[in-house]
């Protein structure tokens, strides 16, 4: 083979970039991988197998264990100090140059780093040069999903560069594990894109983009990792691809995520992080690679995404939470020319941008025509009824009835009169409502004719006065009565009026058994209404009975997928984790149940609730990482449904912050209560129970930061109150 010296510079400095690759592959996935490339270039593989060969026989006599190198330069050991650092352990390692943990043992910062090092054997000439570089273009970057560059340094010779560890798991194996669907994998990737393309801003080219290099945090946050092969487009050296540094080091690449230009040696560009995005979101969706080999790459067409969607087995497409054929139908179409264009072969069809490659998923999310398709019309028309059922869907009946002839017409206006008579009744009973209620504001004023007096009389008297009325008024219409009484239930439990809360569902129940019967969905709704001020008020087994009453007349008629019946679900798992006794089984059965339900319909708060009850077991059974996660998309549920400044959204974030306390996050843990007590404050005021709870949450929190004196001061706020 030659010297140490002439491997990085001669016929081998290819296969040392391969063989870096090789060795870094998972022992798993190591023969494939040196089977797709003895297909392609069989003279490539056979020089990587020689370093293979080499590597293997250096490790059985201990060749690259030593101290120091025959450079005298030092070699990364256990308990090393290291600058300010001392060596844990290693993390990676490849053919020349390793990856170790670290903490800082100076006394000034206490945490966990990366520090990424060449071996001593390659640690001077260009491959010097090419970590200095990773250094450099790392220190320009500053972006949540881009693990952060830390610090520098030489060492007896040694240079290295200390990053930002990351704990967590490569994207795919984090979506596998949580059998994440389509919505979610289409969200984690928008992160990768929004750092590849703050990447780009900076005119830095990553060129490895592969799903070992992207690390998702148990928070499910994604970081983009290694820019050791990345290269800048400054204009110094745009004119100049094949630099003496590219020539000496060679074409380091993934094959399988690799752009044609790149295994052709041609320029690089955006572009190029263009296409190994569409490789990672062609792997992510439909579980296979779109090619084996190099040869493919550049011979190719991809096979489409959801053709190979179907050909994948049930437990692939179960890791996606649908069957073979369901994902193939979700993929087909837009994403399959999503992809497609992301992955062509000349670099100027793919997207212009990353970020025109994340608007078009972006575009696909909300039911938009995507860029990637040609635009046709009919292709529009589909994409503007998905967005607009209801409406396109009305239309579409008076078209229909055209069409069919008088018999059909006929047969639509008998339909018509009745959605329009179900109209008219709930439209009497809303007018109905709205007269009692200004009702109650006109007597009030004749108890008071002189105005001043009738200005005095609070919002709490008036709701004394309708809660009296409407339970004793059995001349009203059963429906409206019913209705008020809801009203009447939403506003008394608001101001905390218990008595009031359970005499009206107590009320409604009894109207809805005797005016409406058994078969009706009212009654239902009366029982699982109950039971929510019965669970408010910590009654656990009443509240168990009204639920399981609500669900016995769901069941009896024919009901097993309505957003009540989810709501039911919630509820008992609300219940099961007020009565915990060790078992989670219980209360994450339940709400896991309505999370299958509520996830097929239409965005509701009880979905988030039910997110956010399964990320309360979660915390009391301390399985703290999927808490996190769980809370996380509790908010974010809760947020787009009743939007960000809304008290569910800072129940979410109090209970979070818990979490992150008992995990020692409590930077994190502070702004999120800190922002749960700015919602609850402007949404109840400073006296609110729910305002109250979070100032004690927030003393609580000083005191475990030994911060005594704020802590006291929180405390005796709420007491004064």
């Amino acid at each position: 083979m030659g010297d140490i010296n002439d491997l990085a510079t001669g016929p081998w400095r290819e296969a040392l970039g391969v063989f870096d690759i090789v060795l870094s592959t998972p022992l798993d996935g190591r023969e494939q991988m040196l089977a797709d490339l003895a297909r392609a270039r069989p003279d490539l593989h056979a020089r990587v197998c020689a370093l293979l060969d080499a590597d293997a026989e250096a490790t059985r006599l201990g060749f690259m264990n030593v101290r120091k190198s025959a450079t005298g330069i030092a070699s990364l050991q256990p308990d090393m100090k290291l600058g300010p650092y001392r060596v844990v352990r290693e993390l990676a390692k490849g053919g020349m140059g390793e990856v170790w943990l670290a903490r800082r043992d100076d006394g000034l910062y206490d945490g966990e780093v990366a520090i990424k090092s060449l071996n001593p054997y390659f640690a001077q000439g260009v491959l010097r040069d090419r970590l200095l570089l990773e250094a450099h273009l790392l220190g320009k970057l500053a972006h949540p999903n881009i693990a952060r560059l830390l610090d520098a340094g030489v060492s007896d010779g040694m240079v290295f560069i200390v990053l930002e560890y990351v704990r967590g798991e490569a994207i795919d194996v984090y979506c596998d594990a949580r059998s994440l669907d389509v919505a979610a994998r289409l969200e984690l990737f928008a992160g990768v894109c929004a750092a590849v393309a703050y990447a780009h801003s900076n005119l830095i080219v990553h060129r490895d983009i592969k799903p070992s290099n992207i690390l998702v945090t148990s928070a499910g946050e994604a970081k983009l990792l290694d820019f050791g092969i990345g290269k800048s487009l400054e204009a110094k050296d745009s004119g100049a691809e094949r630099t003496e540094l590219t020539r000496d080091t060679g074409r380091a690449f993934t094959p399988a995520f690799a752009a044609p230009e790149q295994i052709l040696g041609e320029p690089v560009t955006t572009a190029t992080d263009v296409y190994s995005l569409g490789a990672l979101l062609y792997v992510l969706l439909a579980g296979v690679r779109p090619f084996g080999d190099e040869h493919a790459v550049l011979h190719h067409e991809p096979e489409t995404l959801s053709r190979a969607a179907g050909r994948v087995d049930e437990k692939t497409a179960a890791l996606r939470g649908v069957s073979p054929q369901r994902l193939q139908r979700i993929l087909s179409n837009d994403l399959d020319d999503v992809v497609h264009r992301a992955l062509r072969k000349p670099p100027q069809d793919r997207y212009g941008s990353v970020l025109a490659l994340a608007e078009d998923l972006a575009r696909y999310a909300r039911h938009e025509p995507v860029a990637a398709r040609a635009g046709s019309r009919a292709y529009r028309m589909s994409r503007f009824v998905r967005r607009h059922r209801v409406g396109v869907a009305a239309a579409a009946g008076v078209l229909l009835a055209t069409a069919i002839g008088v018999a059909g017409v006929l047969y639509q206006a008998g339909e018509t009169r009745e959605q329009a008579r179900v109209a008219r009744l709930e439209a009497a009973k809303a007018a109905s409502v709205k007269d009692y209620l200004l009702k109650i504001f006109e007597t009030n004023s004749e108890r008071h004719p002189d105005g001043a007096a009738a200005r005095k009389v609070t919002v709490e008297e008036l709701m004394n006065i309708a809660t009296s009325e409407i339970l004793d008024d059995e001349s009203q219409d059963p429906a409206v009565r019913m209705e008020l009484m809801s009203v009447l239930q939403d506003i008394n439990g608001q101001m905390e009026k218990c008595p009031e809360v359970e005499a009206l569902g107590k009320a409604r129940i009894r109207v809805a058994a005797e005016k409406f019967g058994a078969a009706d969905v009212r009654l239902a709704r009366a029982w699982a209404d109950h039971s929510e001020f019965l669970l408010f008020r910590e009654r656990y087994e009443e509240a168990r009975a009204a639920t399981l009453k609500a669900i016995e007349l769901l069941e009896a008629q024919g009901d097993r997928s309505s957003l009540l019946r989810g709501r039911c679900e919630v509820q008992l798992g609300q219940i099961a984790l007020g009565t915990f006794n060790g078992d989670p089984t219980g209360a994450v059965g339940h709400y896991r149940a309505a999370i299958r339900i509520l996830e097929n319909l239409p965005l509701d708060q009880q979905l988030a609730r039910a997110w956010l009850g399964l990320a309360r077991v979660y915390e009391v059974t301390r399985r703290y990482d999927d808490a996190i996660a769980a809370n996380e998309h509790g908010i974010a549920l809760a947020s787009g449904f009743n939007g960000p400044q809304s008290p569910a959204v800072a129940e979410g974030y109090q209970q979070l912050s818990r979490v992150l306390l008992k995990v020692y996050r409590f930077d994190e843990a502070e702004q999120h209560l800190a922002k749960a007590m700015e919602i609850f404050r402007f949404a109840y005021g400073a006296d609110h129970g729910s305002t109250k709870r979070a100032a004690i949450d927030i003393g609580r929190m000083h005191a475990q930061r030994v911060r005594h004196r704020s802590a006291a001061e929180e405390l005796e706020k709420v007491l004064a109150k």
